[in-house]
């Protein structure tokens, strides 16, 4: 359950940056789809590092997961690092 809450915690504060659209996530995973003309690979470098590792599921789509090992201050931070990369 906390690991669902620390996904919607996530996609709320990320949905819209950047003009990114965030799939609201009914598990503990995240999906972000990119906005036209943006691509994964310059978001994914940056998250990494800032120390958050995300996965590139496309070209244009991000995946993220919590799990045991995330804390909710942890989300937090990803959060602000990947508003940060997104709103470049």
């Amino acid at each position: 359950a906390e690991d669902h809450e620390n996904a919607r915690l996530l996609a709320r504060a990320i949905d819209g940056a950047g003009g990114c659209t965030v799939v609201p996530p009914d598990t503990n995973i995240v999906m972000i789809d990119l906005p036209p003309g943006r691509r994964t690979d310059p978001i994914v470098e940056a998250a990494s590092k800032s120390g958050v590792a995300i996965s590139e599921w496309s070209a244009t789509r991000i995946r993220l997961v919590t799990h045991l090992d995330v804390s909710t201050a942890d989300c937090r931070k990803a959060a602000e690092v990947l508003v940060r990369a997104l709103s470049v």
